[in-house]
C-alpha cells in the first residue's frame, strides 16, 4: 500500500462525528463514481496518483476535482491558478494542517509544517522570529561549499553514490543547523533512517486506529501486532531525532566551542542557557528538527534525480559541463559563482520540474465551508495541490513535458526566462512572508515561510553541488539493481509523499585536469 495514502487517509478520518455532511448549497466539484460506504476509498489506492489526477482532470474537464470517503472530502487541484486562488488570495481559511491523534503519537505533530494553529504553534512562531530570521543566511551558507566538496572525496571511493549524495546532505543540514561536524554525524542519521523507516511501517498498521480509535486506548498485550507497542517506540525516536543533536549543540556551547551554526546562533542570544524557559527550547528544538528532517529527505530526492537525469541524457550532462569549464576554466565552483551560469539555473530549475519531489505537496485543511466556480467546498475539506500536474503543463513550460530538457527555463539568447523560472511550485505556494512582519500571521503563512526558506536554502545547495559533480566528473554507466542497463522508458518514482528516483548505480570518472589531490586539497581538515 503506498503510503502517501496512508497519510491522507489518517489525516481525514479524524472525526467520526462527521459522518453524516451538512446540507451544502451546491455541487462539489467532479470526480469518480462514489460507492456506498466507502466512497472513492478504493480510488486511493493507485500509483502516482498524480498522474491518475492529472487525467482526471482531462476526463471531466475540470481543474478542481473531489474525491470522498467516510467522514471527510478531498479536494483536488490540479492547476495553478486555481492554487493561487484559494491557497493564496484565501489563504486564511486554507491555514490549516490535518491533525489525528494517531500522528500526535507517532511525533509527526512535532514537525512545523504539519502543525495546526494552536499554542505550540504559537511558540514556534516566536522562535522563528528571534532565531531564524533573514540573517542565518550567512550562517548556512557558509556550509554549502564545504559539504559539497566533502562530497567529491566521497566519490573517490567508488561506493554507492546514493549513499555519498545521502551523506553530504546530512553532513550539510547537520553542520548548517546544529554545527555539527563530520567525525560526529553517524550516530544522528542512523537515527533518522531508523525513524523513517519505523515511520513508513507504522502509518500504514496504523490506518487501523483511525477507522477503529478505541483500539488507541487498549493495551499493548492486546492490539493486533503490538502496533501501539511500535508506535511508542516511534514516537520516541522522533523525539530522540529531534533532541539529540540539538542537545549536542547546545553541550559544545557550553564547552566554550564555537562553531557556525543555526544553533550556535541560538545559544549567543541566550548565552545564560539556564535561563531558557523549557516551552522556548522546545519550541526551537522543534523549529530546528523540522529544517533538518524536512530538509534532508527533499533534498536526497533532489540530488538522486539529479544524477538519474545526467546519465539519462548523456548531451545535456556534456553541455553542462562544457558551458561551466569555459566558466570556471579548471577550477572548482565556489559560492561566487553561484547565478552566474544561467545553464546550471536552467538545469537546477529542470530537475525540480521533471519529477517533483512532492509531487502532491502538504495537504491543506479548508476552516469553513467555501464556493469557487459555483462548486462548494465544505468545512474540513482535504486540499492538495497537484504539483506534478502543475509542473508538466505544456502551456507553461512547452512540448515534451515528460523529457529533461533545461532549455526550457532559457531564452532564445541564453539568458533564463525569468517567467518560468520564478515559479516556486515545487517548494509551495504564496507570498514571500517574513515571521515579523504581521502580528496576525496566519499559519500558512508561517508555513510558506518555512517552504521559502527551504527552497531558497535547497535550490542554492542543488546550484553548488550539481556544479561541483559536473566540474569534477564525468557520470556514467548507469544500472539498475539487477545490473541491467537503465532506459528511460523503464524509470518509475516511487508512490510517495517525497517521491524518489528508483535505485541505480553508475561510474564516476574524474574530469580532464581534475585530480585527487586538487579535490583534496579543496576541502582541508574534514572537521
Amino acid at each position: 500500500m503506498p503510503w502517501i495514502w496512508v497519510f491522507l487517509l489518517s489525516a481525514v478520518l479524524v472525526a467520526f462525528t462527521s459522518f453524516v455532511l451538512p446540507r451544502r448549497r451546491g455541487p462539489l466539484p467532479p470526480g469518480p463514481l462514489r460507492w456506498p460506504l466507502i466512497g472513492n476509498g478504493l480510488d486511493l489506492w493507485c500509483k502516482h496518483p498524480w498522474k491518475v489526477y492529472a487525467r482526471w482532470a482531462q476526463e471531466y474537464r475540470s481543474d478542481i476535482l473531489s474525491l470522498q470517503i467516510p467522514g471527510a472530502t478531498i479536494i483536488i487541484l490540479n492547476k495553478e491558478h486555481v492554487v493561487q486562488d484559494l491557497f493564496v488570495k484565501r489563504g486564511l481559511i486554507y491555514s490549516d494542517r490535518p491533525y489525528t491523534a494517531f500522528f500526535e503519537k507517532l511525533g509527526i505533530s512535532r514537525i512545523f509544517v504539519f502543525q495546526d494553529y494552536g499554542e505550540r504553534w504559537k511558540n514556534n512562531r516566536k522562535a522563528f522570529k528571534r532565531y531564524l530570521g533573514t540573517e542565518t543566511e550567512s550562517v548556512i551558507r557558509s556550509n554549502e561549499l564545504l559539504s559539497c566538496r566533502r562530497l567529491l572525496i566521497s566519490l573517490l571511493t567508488g561506493n554507492d553514490h546514493q549513499v555519498d549524495f545521502r551523506k553530504a546532505v546530512n553532513d550539510f543540514f547537520l553542520s548548517a543547523t546544529y554545527g555539527i561536524p563530520p567525525s560526529q554525524q553517524d550516530e544522528h542519521v542512523a537515527l533518522t533512517q531508523e525513524s523513517a523507516v519505523l515511520l513508513k511501517r507504522l502509518m500504514i498498521q496504523g490506518l487501523v486506529f483511525e477507522f477503529l480509535p478505541f483500539l488507541a486506548s487498549l493495551p499493548t498485550w492486546f492490539t493486533a501486532a503490538g502496533v501501539t507497542r511500535g508506535v511508542g517506540v516511534v514516537g520516541e525516536l522522533v523525539d530522540k531525532m529531534m533532541r539529540t543533536p540539538f542537545e549536542s549543540a547546545k553541550a559544545d556551547s557550553i564547552q566554550g566551542a564555537r562553531r557556525v551554526s543555526v544553533a550556535g546562533r541560538f545559544f549567543r542570544f541566550d548565552k545564560e542557557l539556564s535561563n531558557i524557559s523549557n516551552d522556548e527550547e522546545i519550541s526551537i528544538i522543534d523549529v530546528l528538527g523540522t529544517s533538518y528532517a524536512a530538509g534532508t529527505d527533499t533534498v536526497v530526492a533532489l540530488v538522486n534525480s539529479f544524477a538519474l537525469a545526467m546519465v539519462l541524457y548523456p548531451d545535456i550532462q556534456r553541455k553542462a559541463y562544457t558551458i561551466l569549464n569555459s566558466t570556471l576554466r579548471g577550477r572548482l565552483p565556489a559560492l561566487k559563482d553561484y547565478g552566474t551560469i544561467p545553464y546550471i539555473d536552467a538545469l537546477v530549475q529542470e530537475v525540480v520540474r521533471w519529477n517533483p519531489i512532492a509531487p502532491l505537496g502538504v495537504p491543506h485543511v479548508l476552516r469553513q465551508d467555501d464556493v469557487y466556480k459555483g462548486y462548494i467546498l465544505p468545512k474540513g475539506s482535504i486540499c492538495i495541490a497537484n504539483t506534478w500536474n502543475i509542473l508538466h503543463d505544456e502551456e507553461r513550460y512547452g512540448p515534451n513535458i515528460d523529457e529533461f530538457i533545461p532549455e526550457r527555463f532559457l531564452n532564445a539568447d541564453g539568458t533564463l526566462n525569468e517567467t518560468r523560472a520564478k515559479t516556486d511550485v515545487a517548494f509551495g505556494f504564496g507570498r514571500r512572508t517574513c515571521p515579523g512582519e504581521s502580528k496576525s500571521l496566519s499559519l500558512y503563512s508561517m508555513s510558506v515561510w518555512l517552504s521559502t526558506a527551504l527552497r531558497d536554502i535547497a535550490r542554492e545547495f542543488a546550484w553548488i553541488l550539481f556544479a561541483s559533480v559536473l566540474s569534477a566528473y564525468e557520470l556514467f554507466d548507469a544500472r539498475d539493481e539487477n545490473g541491467m542497463p537503465l532506459y528511460r522508458s523503464k524509470i518509475e518514482y516511487t508512490t510517495e509523499i517525497v517521491s524518489s528516483a528508483p535505485h541505480f548505480k553508475c561510474q564516476f570518472r574524474l574530469r580532464p585536469g581534475i585530480t585527487r589531490a586538487m579535490i583534496h586539497e579543496a576541502v582541508g581538515p574534514v572537521d
